[in-house]
């Protein structure tokens, strides 16, 4: 068990794909120190915009292009 296998409100998967956009817009922009925050942010609002998108896509409410 997990720790965080009890908790509803935890996607651990979502946080390492968060975790990997933000390293890689990070890398991508030089790797400015002292802007953690501001890379996850990014990350998080991408991987929302992609997670909703996916889950339109299943629903068929978006015509894959």
């Amino acid at each position: 068990m997990t720790k965080h296998e009890d908790d509803p409100w935890v996607d651990e998967k979502f946080e390492n794909t968060v975790r990997n956009t933000a390293y890689f817009l990070w890398e991508r922009d030089g790797s400015p120190e002292g802007t953690e925050k501001h890379y996850w942010l990014l990350a998080v609002e991408q991987c929302l915009k992609d997670r909703r998108e996916e889950e339109r896509m299943q629903r068929g409410l978006v015509d894959p292009i």
